[in-house]
């Protein structure tokens, strides 16, 4: 018995905690997964109209980016991060970063695919979205003879000891700047990646799993189930940000049954993450209640 509290004594707090701190977990419904927004800097909280948008406008009917959000990504003035360290990126590679970055940062339908993180700046990330091939593909020949000397962008592929060093005579961090590792040297992308799935699945550490542009059947959708990147001032834009939805929507149907009603098992990404930890604290508590009491 004295073993059976101890149990429950040290594992509930945790739970309990874990929950406080992760918003993840208290989604119940598709809307809820579908109409929000990352939680971290330069992020509204909830989406809303953004008409004056003059960069990622694709979104400007509902949108997680403030005007001020989408000025910063067009003029690279966010998060200290320099895409030109080995010199400025071509024209078409960087205004698809830009048109990346604004899907990331703007776009309210990434629910499904959003996890908790430990980091003080950055609480969520969008994690294996499913990209379709197709836009994998135009990125990649948009960027392939362009140079880089890190294959992760996001975790460790640069040198941040001179942005943590310079935090001394700086105050903010977005003044510092990422940089090329010692003995690391400027390649070409597709040296580096060779393959446009690599480059696209580990460019940003794996916010991406990149997914044929095919109908799946037993999605019930005839729509291929992966998400598009707008590009800006494209006639279609607002059409792919609507079929975005839609597929956000599908997915965030298939985590729900998952986790409280069984149904499909497959598909998925990080969004099962918060959901599937709610369902597994909730059956830990009543285990651990049920070895306390019986």
């Amino acid at each position: 018995m004295l073993t059976n509290l101890f149990l429950i004594s040290f594992c509930l707090p945790l739970i309990v905690k874990a929950k406080s701190d992760n918003r993840l977990l208290d989604i119940t419904d598709v809307d809820s997964y579908v109409d929000i927004c990352q939680e971290s800097e330069h992020r509204k909280e909830r989406p809303t109209p953004e008409y004056g948008l003059t960069s990622c406008t694709a979104w400007k009917e509902n949108s997680c980016c403030t005007a001020a959000t989408a000025t910063m990504i067009l003029s690279n003035n966010m998060h200290g991060f320099n895409y030109h360290v080995c010199g400025n990126l071509s024209k078409a590679c960087h205004d698809f970063f830009n048109d990346e970055h604004c899907f990331v940062k703007c776009s309210p339908n990434l629910g499904p695919w959003l996890v908790k993180l430990s980091s003080s700046r950055f609480k969520e990330r969008a994690f294996r979205v499913p990209l379709c091939e197709s836009d994998c593909k135009s990125w990649y020949d948009a960027c392939k003879d362009d140079l880089t000397c890190a294959m992760n962008w996001r975790s460790g592929g640069f040198d941040w000891g001179s942005g943590r060093s310079c935090l001394k005579s700086k105050t903010r961090l977005d003044e510092c700047e990422n940089a090329c590792r010692k003995g690391f040297h400027c390649l070409k992308i597709s040296e580096i990646y060779r393959s446009a799935v690599s480059f696209c699945e580990r460019v940003w550490d794996h916010a991406y799993t990149v997914v044929p542009d095919t109908p799946v059947g037993n999605w019930t959708s005839k729509e291929p189930h992966c998400m598009h990147i707008p590009r800006e001032g494209a006639p279609n834009a607002s059409e792919l940000v609507a079929h975005n939805h839609r597929i956000a929507r599908v997915e965030a149907a298939h985590i729900l049954k998952r986790v409280f009603g069984g149904g499909y098992g497959g598909g998925g990404g990080g969004g099962v993450g918060g959901s599937t930890l709610a369902m597994f604290s909730m059956n830990l508590i009543t285990a651990l209640l049920y070895i306390v009491l019986v």
